[in-house]
């Protein structure tokens, strides 16, 4: 249970409100004097956790004398936190091209940083095949029909990877049909009916995050930022585990 506790903590919760959810995920629907007792929570502070908890969408209460509290499906609230986060990444990432991208444009260099802005088909190409020619471990790509035309150009790179790299490619409907992969290599393929943009994750040190589909104005993030990193990261486990 303690494991699975401190990773619910890292999904914002707090330590009674992680015990809280896995002891509903394990009981079923409970009052809020049981799952006190079953959880070690102190009932002063069990109304307080349960009103947090349905806040935040991790569980529903159903009225009555005493009221019922009941956890909502782990995939449910993944799905909902995931698709929340990329949003927020979204919003963020416009901003900073918002803010940045004219500063770039008129100085005409690349700047050093974790974050750089990458505009334009051929500038994200090249990049993207440079972090390919340092790939040593791992990496992770996800290809949406919207984009197809730039990762069609990257995975003549994959061709010259070492063995030894694990590469797992994650496709949308749309483009599955479209891509004829060379089965031999031994990259992992898994599908999604859809999926947000796309992009690569380099060795889980490095990221390159495609915010826009269209060929003409395409842009892209490229960071070697942890915290953006792992964000990317954690959104594609989940496309890859929750696939539908």
């Amino acid at each position: 249970m303690e494991n699975i506790v401190n990773v619910l903590r890292r999904f914002g919760l707090t330590l009674y409100q992680a015990k809280a959810y896995v002891i509903m995920i394990r009981e079923g629907e409970l009052n809020a004097k049981e799952i006190s007792e079953k959880a070690g929570i102190p009932y002063a502070k069990i109304h307080n956790v349960l009103l947090n908890l349905r806040d935040k969408g991790w569980i529903t209460i159903e009225e009555g004398k005493p009221k019922r509290y009941r956890a909502k499906p782990p995939i449910q609230v993944v799905e909902e936190l995931m698709k929340n986060e990329m949003e927020k990444l979204k919003l963020q990432g416009n901003k900073i091209i918002e803010e940045l991208q004219p500063i770039y444009d008129k100085i005409g260099f690349e700047e050093k940083s974790e974050i750089i802005i990458l505009k334009g088909e051929n500038i994200i190409i090249e990049k993207a095949l440079n972090s390919l020619k340092n790939v040593r471990r791992n990496l992770d790509i996800a290809i949406s029909g919207g984009i197809l035309e730039i990762h069609g150009k990257i995975l003549d790179a994959l061709m010259n990877l070492k063995r030894r790299v694990k590469v797992r490619i994650l496709l949308d409907e749309k483009t599955l049909n479209k891509i004829d992969l060379i089965s031999n290599y031994g990259f992992e393929i898994n599908v999604r009916k859809e999926m947000f943009g796309g992009g690569l994750i380099i060795d889980d040190e490095e990221t390159i995050i495609l915010l826009s589909g269209g060929n003409k104005n395409l842009i892209a993030i490229w960071s070697n930022n942890k915290d953006l990193t792992k964000i990317a990261k954690i959104y594609f486990e989940y496309l890859w585990n929750f696939n539908s």
